[in-house]
């Protein structure tokens, strides 16, 4: 019998889903977002 995977909504912040504290996602999210703008300007 196959078992249905349950799913689950995340936040619009994968660090905060990842555990970390939320001052603590918000800087990686922030570093995250520079690295992608700065790889496309690149």
């Amino acid at each position: 019998m196959l078992d249905k995977a349950k799913i689950t909504q995340g936040s619009d912040n994968v660090f905060e889903d990842l555990g970390f504290d939320a001052e603590e996602a918000i800087n990686l999210r922030i570093r995250a977002d520079l690295m992608l703008d700065l790889r496309q300007y690149i």
